[in-house]
């Protein structure tokens, strides 16, 4: 078996050009050339691999449509193959050629035979008009005999059935007879008795007809006034629970109502409380307010007392006197605020005479006997009510205490 790599080198050297020649490749050589680098490469690793029978065949196929063919040779192939389609083609002409022949006749058959048919088809019409129209005559006729046997076996039917009704009449009634025949001589001894018959069986029994149909109405009546009766009953059943179901909504909803009021009650014993704890606490904070703007009226004027500085007092006094008031607020509160800042102010300048007089002295060495600045201290007593306030700021007022340092005595 030859090997893939043996085949390679044959189609190499088969494409090689000739050398001694200096014959330059030509298209064919290329393209050959480019078919076997395609499909005649093989792998390093294939030549360790036995090929295949069937990839043998192939390259053996592939070597031998390699091998060139001279232009000569080409040249009578390619003639010889146009001399073979031109045959090919004449034959095809010579066979179109007698195919359209043949066609020819059978179109000329097919028209002669169209015609005859058409011919055929004139000359039957009339014929196959009047079956036709006999044809419907007869169908016409079969279903009116159809629809009158139809009506006559209904009337038999009818008819059968009046016979049988009869039939059960004339039984019913034979029955009658058979059954009042007894009677027949119980009712003659009635009317020969009673003279208010006249001797008559027939108005005998008109007078039991006639209690017949009254005791029928009379029954008739009793039904009606039983039924309305029962309507009435029931009207008064659903009157009574429809009465009975409003008295029932009433009495819920006044359950409600109780309820609700009682706790709106609640509710406002409730408001009532904060209401009167409320009030007490206002109270209380407008006694306690007095209270501290009885001591901020205090403080202030024991400060304008302690100054001794004339345009000090003066602008003292024109601070806290206030002639236009803001939009949203009191009089009063602006000038607390202004009497506020003032005594802040004269403490403040108080603290500072005393811190300049403690220095000198200190500085100087004096033996003396110094007193300590004690806190301000200010006491307030609750008031309980608003009524009697002013009685009540003066008696608080010899309780509140109100004590300075010594600094005081010696800035004056």
């Amino acid at each position: 078996k030859e090997t893939p790599g043996v085949l390679s080198v044959a189609g190499e050297l088969a494409l090689r050009p000739d050398v001694r020649g200096k014959s330059q490749p030509t298209p064919n050589h290329k393209l050959t050339r480019n078919f076997v680098e395609k499909h005649c490469r093989s792998d390093v690793r294939e030549e360790w691999n036995t090929p295949s029978d069937e990839r043998i065949s192939k390259l053996r196929a592939i070597l031998n449509a390699l091998q060139e063919e001279k232009q000569a040779t080409q040249i009578l192939k390619k003639a010889s193959e146009n001399d073979e389609a031109k045959r090919k083609l004449d034959l095809t002409r010579a066979s179109v050629d007698k195919r359209l022949a043949r066609c020819k006749l059978k179109e000329e058959h097919f028209n002669m035979k169209r015609e005859e048919f058409r011919k055929h088809v004139l000359e039957n019409e009339k014929s196959l008009r009047e079956l036709d129209s006999n044809i419907d005559k007869w169908e016409r006729k079969v279903r009116e005999e159809q629809a009158e046997r139809r009506r006559l076996e209904i009337e038999i039917r009818v008819l059968e059935a009046e016979l049988s009704e009869n039939e059960k009449a004339r039984e019913v009634e034979q029955r009658k007879i058979a059954r009042t025949v007894q009677y027949k001589g119980f009712l003659e001894a009635v009317v020969e008795s009673a003279e208010e018959f006249e001797g008559d069986i027939e108005i005998l029994i008109g007078r039991y007809n006639t209690l017949e149909r009254s005791n029928a109405e009379l029954h008739q009546a009793n039904a009606t006034r039983l039924r309305e009766l029962d309507g009435l009953r029931e009207e008064v059943t659903r009157t009574q629970t429809k009465l009975e179901n409003e008295r029932l909504m009433i009495s819920s909803q006044l359950d409600e109502c109780q309820l609700s009021l009682d706790r709106i009650r609640d509710e406002n014993k409730d408001l009532e409380a904060k209401l009167n704890g409320a009030l007490t606490d206002r109270e209380l904070k407008e006694s306690q307010i007095g209270v501290i703007e009885n001591a901020i009226d205090q403080l202030f004027g024991r400060a304008v007392a302690s100054c001794r500085l004339p345009t000090r007092l003066k602008q003292m006094q024109e601070s806290v006197n206030v002639k236009y008031a803001p939009v949203r607020g009191e009089r009063s509160d602006v000038r607390l605020e202004a009497m506020l800042e003032q005594i802040i102010e004269r403490l403040g300048d108080m603290r500072d005479i005393y811190c300049e007089a403690s220095a000198k002295l200190k500085m100087n060495k004096p033996v003396l006997r110094t007193f300590e600045p004690e806190p301000m201290e200010v006491k307030f007593e609750y008031v309980a009510g608003v009524q009697d306030l002013p009685g009540r700021l003066a008696t608080s007022s010899s309780k509140r205490t109100l004590t300075s340092s010594s600094a005081h005595n010696t800035s004056g």
